[in-house]
């Protein structure tokens, strides 16, 4: 069943099928999305292009927080097969402070 408005500027056209929430492209992709979870999108794409294409499908029709949800049980496996190596630079930790004593 389909339901059309239209208005001066434009039409709106409603379907009846269930309603699927499209993320915003800002920052929301799949490639950072995959870096925020410490996955390597390169190896992960290379090693298992079907799955990636699938994952990358469902997430540019969900928000970023209902695919962690919906797909938590694929992206563990995932994370330790394909881990995102650290390429913070190392920063130098603070020295200890040792404990003084005060005599009076």
């Amino acid at each position: 069943m389909h339901l059309s408005i239209s208005t001066k500027n434009s039409t709106l056209l409603f379907i009846n099928k269930p309603y699927i929430c499209y993320a915003m492209e800002n920052d929301n992709n799949f490639i950072s999305y995959l870096g925020s979870k410490k996955i390597d999108a390169g190896k992960f794409k290379g090693a298992e292009p079907e799955l990636y294409q699938k994952l990358e499908g469902v997430f540019a029709q969900t928000h970023p927080d209902s695919f962690t949800a919906q797909k938590l049980f694929l992206i563990n496996p995932i994370r330790r097969k394909y881990l995102l190596e650290d390429q913070e630079e190392i920063v130098p930790s603070k020295p200890k402070m040792k404990f003084k004593p005060k005599l009076k």
